[in-house]
């Protein structure tokens, strides 16, 4: 890392201090449970708030890893991770080791590991602001456009009802994506128009004071 800032990134890294004090500022709990916790979305705001960002707007973004399917046994609650469950029961599986090592093989057999994981965050509108992991979705390929749809539209009536605004969704090129996006946009899309005015004279003035936040931290 040292190497890299001071050749190739030269100017354009900030110090390994800097970098460990945004990294302190930070107070976050990790993503324990797949899909969507009332928990998480309940952190949203205070968490963006927390590090000076107020406007309360954000934009929902999501991408997928490639996993090494295995399953991972959590010690503290003796839970069992790494298995690709259809969203509609990701609530209504409890998968724990038990006693007993018939009791993981049933589970083996009941249930696929996923091959990868798609990540959803929520995105500030401003420069120097970290994205916040919502959820993750193991899976063992893309959703469809409906799953991919119904994704979002959580998120954005969640953060709704907590006071925030969504202005839209980006994703990679694939298929499902491209369709919730488009999706997306038609809900905004009129929202905004309203926000920024019917003449071209008020709408600079609008943005600036829509997107308007307190200063970036440094």
């Amino acid at each position: 890392m040292e190497f890299m800032r001071r050749t190739v990134f030269q100017g354009m890294m900030p110090h390994q201090d800097t970098l460990n004090r945004h990294i302190d500022r930070v107070q976050l709990s990790p993503l324990r449970e797949a899909g969507y916790t009332v928990a998480r979305f309940d952190e949203v705001l205070h968490f963006f708030h927390s590090l000076g960002y107020t406007s309360d707007a954000f934009l929902v973004i999501n991408d997928a890893t490639a996993l090494l399917p295995a399953v991972v046994w959590r010690a503290d609650d003796d839970a069992l991770l790494g298995y690709a469950l259809r969203d509609e029961v990701l609530s209504e599986h409890d998968i724990r080791a038990g006693h007993f090592t018939l009791e993981v093989l049933q589970h083996h057999e009941r249930h696929k590991l996923a091959t990868q994981v798609e990540v959803v965050m929520v995105c500030p509108l401003a420069p120097g602001y970290p994205a916040m992991a919502v959820g993750a979705f193991p899976q063992l390929a893309a959703p469809t456009a409906a799953g991919a749809r119904r994704r979002v539209v959580i998120v954005k009536e969640e953060l709704e009802a907590r006071g925030a605004m969504v202005l839209g969704y980006s994703a990679d090129g694939a298929s499902a994506q491209l369709s919730a996006m488009m999706d997306m946009w038609t809900l905004v899309r009129a929202r905004i128009r309203r926000f920024l005015g019917l003449t071209r004279l008020h709408r600079r003035g609008a943005i600036r004071r829509f997107f308007g936040c307190t200063t970036s931290p440094r």
